[in-house]
């Protein structure tokens, strides 16, 4: 019964992708990145994230820079703008994120604002990163 009421939502997830609704999209997205549900698509995943992020979900533009950033560990200008597109919506891992990019592109101080918002979001890692900083 389960099963069977995962793959309806699937359908209606799909309906409403189709008519244009980005929280359909959204959560149709995450269904084929996990491969719980469905059977795993991660092109069609990546596909309906940009089309989510681009609608603004900045929750999907985080979770497609993670998928960039594990296919491709050196952060690319498309990921840090999707992080930096999910930071502008309160997503603050991925203000956490910003800030990493900024280190590894040797400018820490542009990155201390980053790791301040990411703090304030209580990621901790950004907080130590924001003391060390500011010593």
């Amino acid at each position: 019964l389960v099963r069977r009421d995962l793959n309806r939502a699937k359908a209606l997830f799909q309906e409403a992708c189709e008519m244009g609704s980005m929280t359909g999209c959204s959560r149709l997205g995450q269904m084929l990145q996990s491969g719980e549900v469905v059977t795993a698509n991660l092109p069609e995943a990546k596909r309906l994230y940009a089309l989510t992020c681009e609608g603004g979900v900045p929750a999907d533009c985080y979770r497609l820079a993670l998928i960039q950033k594990r296919e491709n560990p050196r952060m690319n200008r498309e990921t840090f703008v999707l992080f930096a597109q999910a930071c502008d919506g309160d997503i603050f891992p991925a203000c956490h994120e910003v800030g990493l990019g900024w280190e590894g592109a040797r400018n820490p101080m542009k990155a201390l604002p980053f790791y301040k918002k990411a703090c304030e979001g209580e990621v901790k890692a950004a907080c130590t990163k924001v003391r060390r900083l500011e010593q």
